[in-house]
């Protein structure tokens, strides 16, 4: 618990917020200085998360305390601008399934699965993050529906939310 005593003007100052949400959330003090606090949520995101998964996945440490009080987003850089980056939502992904965290968000979730109940998420996630890799590739319905075992109308469809979110984009082949 804390022991410092506030004074102003001669006056002795009540705790300030700091100070009793950590009484409130104190579990130990295993050292002076050094407190073990009981967390209510934690947050985190594709650029520092992904290197503690790695850090703690090579020491035998990869588990979470509780996952309905862990909130994970991808919201730095989405889509991803390069292969570390990729990589980098990759390995959170993952974690997310991995641990059966449910409050995860990233770009597919907001803005094309939620807005049209897209019921194959897997899916969908393959397939966006196979276009935004190979952007320069010339691919067809036919060949999205094959790759990735959907339907024409699915693939047709999902390849539309995707350029609706402006995550891909169409272009005619050119010719005179």
């Amino acid at each position: 618990m804390f022991k410092l005593t506030i004074e102003y003007g001669g006056m002795t100052m009540g705790k300030t917020i700091v100070q009793k949400i950590f009484d409130a959330h104190l579990r130990d003090e295993p050292v002076s200085g050094n407190m073990v606090l009981d967390l209510d949520v934690v947050m985190c995101h594709e650029i520092t998360t992904p290197i503690a998964i790695i850090d703690l996945m090579e020491k035998g440490m990869d588990r979470v305390f509780d996952p309905r009080k862990i909130k994970a987003v991808i919201d730095h850089v989405s889509p991803a601008k390069d292969s570390k980056t990729a990589d980098q939502g990759k390995i959170m992904r993952q974690w997310v399934r991995r641990h059966n965290i449910k409050d995860f968000y990233d770009f597919l979730q907001k803005d094309v699965v939620i807005r049209h109940d897209v019921r194959d998420k897997d899916a969908l996630g393959k397939m966006a993050v196979f276009l935004m890799s190979n952007s320069s590739k010339i691919v067809s319905i036919a060949s999205i529906k094959k790759s990735f075992n959907l339907s024409y109308k699915t693939a047709q469809n999902y390849l539309e939310y995707l350029k609706e979110a402006f995550l891909v984009f169409k272009f005619h082949q050119f010719n005179f």
